[in-house]
């Protein structure tokens, strides 16, 4: 979650700094809320704030300063890039059908996109989503990771929960199933939230083909990856 331009300029170049440091830098997944959509939003907005067209650009800027470090970018949209969806769907219905008004399209980005009613599958059985696809915030009982589980019965990532954890339980057939949370690279206080326990994060995934997946999720404290 990077809800540019609500990003954290420092904590974005530490995860980058450190891909590159690991040779973790063949590909990059975006998984969801790369742009806030702030003035699109349908909740009470500051008219002060950054607006729609000047999000863009910056955001434009910035997929094309990833593109130089890693050969494929992959962006998965999230429940902020639905803002857009829905703004066309209520405001604009007639530019629906106009490729030149995709968001992809806006943002003149050539990576691959995955809608923000889709999730990533990675082999046969460990699935990437941002969070928001089950229709509401999965339920956290313990900790985001521990609710994605209890949803998602399977192995799976996402992120919307702006917190890293993880969640480590057999099933019945003694399967270990694995789920993730990562933290965002955003603004850790924003006006809507001021108070929260969110905290910066990225993760690295190690794909070697079929079932054969590692993932290694990163906390950011005061710019240092732990």
């Amino acid at each position: 979650d990077l809800h540019v331009p609500y990003h954290d300029e420092r904590a974005l170049e530490t995860a980058i700094n450190y891909a590159i440091g690991a040779q973790a830098t063949d590909f990059l997944l975006i998984l969801g809320d790369g742009m806030d959509h702030y003035q699109l939003s349908r909740f009470g907005k500051d008219p002060r704030n950054r607006d729609f067209a000047g999000e863009v650009e910056m955001m434009r800027d910035l997929l094309g300063t990833l593109g130089a470090i890693f050969p494929q970018v992959v962006y998965k949209f999230g429940n902020h890039e639905r803002r857009y969806d829905d703004y066309l769907r209520l405001r604009a219905p007639q530019l629906l059908n106009l490729q030149e008004c995709e968001l992809s399209a806006l943002l003149d980005f050539g990576g691959d996109c995955v809608g923000w009613n889709s999730t990533i599958r990675v082999g046969e059985h460990f699935t990437m989503l941002h969070g928001h696809e089950f229709g509401s915030a999965f339920f956290n009982p313990v900790n985001p990771a521990r609710g994605l589980f209890l949803r998602a019965k399977a192995c799976a990532i996402g992120a919307h929960a702006h917190q890293t954890s993880h969640h480590d339980e057999p099933n019945v057939r003694g399967e270990s199933l694995s789920t993730w949370s990562v933290g965002c690279l955003c603004d850790l206080h924003p006006e809507y939230a001021t108070l929260n326990k969110w905290n910066h994060g990225f993760a690295l995934l190690e794909y070697k083909g079929g079932d054969d997946w590692e993932v290694e999720n990163k906390r950011i404290v005061n710019g240092k990856v732990r």
